[in-house]
């Protein structure tokens, strides 16, 4: 993602009310070779939801976390890494097959 688009996704975040207090559905998925930083990254992670495949967590997160998590990625991960977090907005739809981990307790995150 270009700079300028994710300058916009944080003002927007900002700006709109609704969007500030609202938590979303968020998707991060990675690819990190060096197991020190994959360590790390994973602790960082699960401050912020919980694991649901090898490299991929999901959280029930709000705007603010949202600013954090981003800050914490950009910390930890190197220029050969590859991150990418999905903030689901509005009407979405999550089908899952297989083992499944019911998370459905409000998790509080200081």
């Amino acid at each position: 993602m270009r700079d300028l688009d994710k300058q916009y996704i944080d003002i927007k975040l900002q700006n709109d009310e609704n969007l500030r207090n609202r938590n979303f559905l968020t998707v991060i998925i990675y690819d990190i070779t060096d197991n020190k930083r994959r360590l790390n990254m994973v602790k960082f992670l699960e401050c912020f939801g919980f694991r649901i495949q090898k490299s991929a967590f999901e959280a029930m997160i709000d705007a603010v976390k949202i600013k954090k998590l981003k800050e914490g990625i950009n910390d930890i991960i190197d220029e050969e890494d590859s991150v990418k977090v999905y903030v689901l907005k509005g009407i979405s739809e999550v089908y899952t097959w297989g083992e499944t981990i019911n998370n459905d307790d409000d998790c509080i995150i200081i």
